[in-house]
């Protein structure tokens, strides 16, 4: 499901959303080509991250300490020094729906590839949700009138 709707034009946007962090070259690379398969978006991922000379091993011994910001929770200089450090060099991002979490080029980076489909998923239930609670709604409507005509 995840490739099919990868591809699809309509989810482009929202999928691709989710997954540049912010991070407007990266956006640029993703909405200019049209992949097909996941293998083709983590390369485009993991090619940016090592563009940043980001490794393994400096990206495991940043976020070593690191405690991401909870949804909501504004990050300040004062008292999240670390986190605004992780931030300010797109390792991380924050999001008020979503917290801080890792930006989707170093996960490749991190080789969580689990993560990265989840991140995919995420912005294709924005599209396919809305669609399933309208069907819901209309299935809803049809079987009221039916008990209507049968009460």
């Amino acid at each position: 499901l995840s490739d099919h709707l990868l591809s699809a034009k309509s989810s482009r946007l929202s999928t691709y959303q989710s997954m540049i962090d912010k991070l407007l070259d990266l956006a640029f690379v993703l909405w200019e080509n049209q992949f097909e398969t996941f293998d083709e978006v983590y390369k485009i991922l993991k090619s940016y991250g090592e563009m940043k000379s980001w490794t393994k091993e400096t990206l495991q011994a940043k976020l070593r300490d690191w405690k991401p910001l909870a949804p909501g929770v504004q990050p300040s200089v004062e008292k999240n020094e670390k986190n605004m450090e992780l931030l300010g060099e797109q390792i991380t991002l924050y999001t008020p729906e979503y917290g801080e979490e890792i930006s989707s080029a170093g996960l490749a980076i991190l080789e969580n590839d689990q993560e990265i489909l989840h991140r995919i998923w995420r912005a294709q239930a924005e599209l396919v949700l809305p669609l399933i609670d309208d069907t819901r709604i209309k299935v809803s409507r049809i079987l009221e009138k039916r008990l209507q005509k049968t009460g």
